[in-house]
């Protein structure tokens, strides 16, 4: 991800995330009747039987955050405060990242997206033209807290390709702020950092 580029059309990842909302979905066919008069049975019940177990100390619970695996995801589906690990191989086009929560250890995070809609035809220049404005600009300022040029960190940022312009109508820009050191890996979000 060195290189400042673009998105890919994201159809086939489209429908990948589709299916996997599809499979997330429980069915069920008791009827609501059914449910109350169940309910209502086991309040009877309890309320007859006396309560003769002692009482329970809870867990404690621990500060630290329990990991999570990063989370494939569509680059049309980026937004601001997503914090995105370093793709295993670099391209100059991604259709997917891998987001996780900005307290485990990422490279980037999304501070500020943009559509580039008074373009009327894909124009590689004029869209550069607008990220330098953006992304570099007063957005970069408000996330962070300090001027781009004042600091110590990088920004990357994702645009649309020529044929994600052409087929899916693909205006946005998605700008990305992260650590400029030798990983760029950082385990926590970079908002307001003032860097």
């Amino acid at each position: 991800m060195s290189t400042k580029k673009l998105r890919t059309p994201g159809i086939l990842a489209a429908v990948a995330i589709a299916g996997l909302v599809l499979t997330g979905c429980q069915s069920g066919n008791e009827r609501i009747e059914d449910r109350s008069n169940t309910e209502a049975d086991e309040q009877d019940t309890t309320e007859e039987t006396t309560d003769t177990t002692e009482e329970t100390t809870e867990p404690e619970e621990s500060d630290e955050e329990e990991f999570q695996a990063p989370e494939e995801q569509s680059v049309f589906d980026l937004t601001v405060g997503d914090c995105v690990t370093q793709p295993e191989e670099e391209s100059s086009e991604y259709q997917t990242l891998e987001i996780v929560p900005c307290t485990q250890p990422h490279e980037y995070e999304v501070f500020y997206e943009f559509d580039v809609t008074d373009i009327d035809e894909f124009d590689k220049t004029a869209i550069e033209n607008q990220i330098a404005e953006q992304c570099y600009g007063q957005p970069f300022e408000d996330f962070i807290g300090t001027a781009y040029d004042q600091s110590t960190l990088g920004v990357q940022y994702l645009m649309p390709t020529q044929g994600s312009w052409d087929e899916n109508n693909d205006r946005l820009v998605s700008c990305m702020v992260h650590e400029a050191d030798d990983t760029n890996e950082t385990t926590q979000s970079l908002e307001g950092s003032r860097l």
